[in-house]
């Protein structure tokens, strides 16, 4: 093919996936209503008729739950809602366990919000009927849902009427978290870069580098707030529910993400490249314990997509470090290209590989196709392979030929058009984080869907 003609498809491709990274907090609005953790099965099951009362409740989830953000609210025949005490079961972080009281005979509402391991709230409803041993079940009237809710705090009854059911995809918490994602990996990726040019001042990023890691530790720490604004039950944030989700591990490991990305961020303003770096990477290294990954096979998961967003950023730091040479320095620039060009490659190998781990990880094949995560996930995949386009033409049509001031010139177009390519990738990454995961793993836990959930 036509080289020239090969670089303006790969120039259209690039705007074609940059809308698609655009569209897609719009796409997932259609998931927004998807269950994250799934709720596999109950005691007592829904609409159970029992003659003997209960003494706890037991729910178990398809994916491990954070307790100390979950509640049961159980609503009794004379229209009493009370909080249910819950603990995790000893056998597994899938299964929450509720201590009941004793309950009187008649129709009683069981309510549930929890927050997965993933970071995402899910809420539900079921009911059951208990009657002493020897009366007539057929005295009892069908079981009604809704059950009016007295005695109670405004979260309960939210939980009750069922008010707090189908939230949707907070679309502003998935752009926060990819621009600032994606602005950690740039700055994280030019410093890797110019760590060793510090000698030649014309060439040193440090200017950009810190512009790069304070946007990204003010959004990283905005979507903080946007996501404890999500999970929060309720109307709105109270600072009880506010220390409580802090304190869950979802919530420490967000607050140690947006702590190194402020640290990055100092220490880069403060003239300290080498501990900024360290900063950074370990920014993003915790970050691959946010989402998805701390729910489904963390032990494979979490190393996966941490090693996805460092080869990222190294990938990206090379693409925004050329663009950043070319206008200072032509003669460096021909030079540094041969090093961001043997990078990328590596750097593509990275981000493939782990990639492709954490598709087998959360997906089927099937649901490449059939999910609105697969579907998402297919977007990245041809971003991805615009980007092996756009690298293949470089390193092989341009680099070795940079003597010629027109190649130096189209390299650095080439590389612009991979960063806009780069950032639809960010920002469907952004919008990938807060759609549910079809696969779920295999257990003891696991069994029929419960009627419902």
């Amino acid at each position: 093919m036509n080289p020239n003609r090969l670089r303006r498809r790969s120039f259209r491709a690039a705007f074609f996936v940059l809308g698609l990274g655009l569209a897609a907090p719009a796409v997932a609005g259609g998931a927004a209503k998807a269950l994250h953790a799934t709720l596999l099965r109950s005691t007592p099951a829904a609409d159970a008729r029992l003659t003997t009362a209960p003494r706890s409740i037991r729910l178990v989830f398809s994916e491990p739950i954070v307790a100390e953000l979950s509640r049961i609210v159980l609503t009794g025949p004379e229209g009493r809602a009370e909080n249910i005490p819950v603990v995790l079961d000893a056998a597994g972080a899938n299964t929450l366990v509720g201590s009941l009281p004793a309950l009187p005979n008649g129709q009683h509402l069981v309510a549930w919000r929890i927050v997965s391991a993933d970071g995402h709230p899910v809420s539900g409803r079921f009911s059951f009927s208990l009657a002493q041993a020897g009366l007539d079940s057929a005295l009892f009237p069908p079981l009604i849902p809704e059950v009016p809710a007295t005695r109670t705090d405004s979260t309960s009854a939210a939980l009750v009427s069922g008010d707090d059911e189908g939230r949707p995809v907070p679309k502003v918490a998935s752009l926060l978290r990819g621009l600032g994602l994606g602005a950690m990996m740039a700055g994280v990726g030019l410093l890797f870069f110019g760590s060793a040019a510090r000698n030649r001042r014309n060439l040193d990023p440090a200017s950009i580098a810190t512009r790069f890691l304070g946007f990204g530790a003010v959004l990283l720490a905005a979507h903080m707030g946007a996501w404890l604004y999500h999970i929060s039950p309720g109307a709105g944030l109270s600072g009880t529910f506010g220390f409580s989700a802090l304190k869950s591990t979802p919530g420490i490991v967000e607050s140690a993400r947006v702590v190194l990305a402020f640290l990055a961020f100092w220490a880069m303003a403060k003239g300290k490249r080498g501990l900024a770096l360290f900063f950074g990477l370990a920014c993003l290294i915790v970050s691959g314990a946010v989402g998805h990954s701390a729910a489904i096979d963390p032990l494979l998961a979490i190393p996966a997509k941490s090693a996805h967003l460092i080869g990222a950023a190294i990938w990206m730091g090379g693409l925004v470090w050329l663009g950043w040479t070319f206008r200072r320095d032509i003669t460096a620039f021909r030079i540094e290209a041969r090093r961001v060009s043997s990078a990328a490659l590596i750097a593509f190998i990275v981000v493939a590989g782990s990639g492709l781990a954490q598709t087998l990880i959360f997906l089927d094949l099937p649901d490449l196709f059939s999910t609105d995560y697969g579907r998402t996930v297919l977007g990245k995949i041809t971003g991805l392979l615009i980007l092996m386009l756009l690298g293949g033409y470089n390193r092989f049509r341009l680099v070795p030929n940079l003597d010629d001031s027109r190649k130096g010139r189209k390299l650095s177009r080439s590389a612009t058009q991979g960063l806009l390519v780069m950032l639809a990738l960010v920002l469907i990454s952004g919008v990938l984080a807060n759609i549910p995961v079809p696969k779920r793993p295999a257990g003891p836990n696991t069994g029929p869907v419960f009627p419902g959930s």
